[in-house]
């Protein structure tokens, strides 16, 4: 799950479903480490691993970890928001068209309340 800084949109124009993993950037640490636990060996080859669009761990191995791993599928017409400090994973169930926005600044997070 690849650790993007800043605040993305994906949206879908039309096609198949996008399954979507996320861990929320309260757990960021704790993914690091049970993901660095899990593959040392991979992480000693490759020190910045989780910046590479490459690193994927099963999200049961997490949640048993005491991650917060969420799930959703995302269909034509909708959106999915990621969050500074949140990891993300995904794929798709077949052909899409999909645009990804960089928010940046433009998206007050104090507006923002997940429960």
């Amino acid at each position: 799950m690849p650790f993007l800084p800043a605040t993305y949109r994906s949206s879908v124009h039309w096609g198949e479903t996008k399954t979507w993993y996320g861990i929320p950037g309260q757990d960021a640490e704790k993914f690091e480490a049970a993901i660095k636990r899990e593959a040392p060996d991979l992480f000693e080859a490759q020190p910045d691993l989780l910046f590479q669009l490459v690193t994927l761990m099963n999200p049961q191995r997490l949640t048993e970890s005491g991650v917060q791993v969420y799930a959703c599928n995302q269909r034509a017409g909708e959106f999915v928001v990621t969050f500074p400090k949140a990891y993300h994973a995904g794929f798709n169930h077949g052909v899409r068209s999909y645009r990804q926005y960089f928010l940046g600044s433009f998206f007050d997070l104090s507006a923002v309340q997940l429960q």
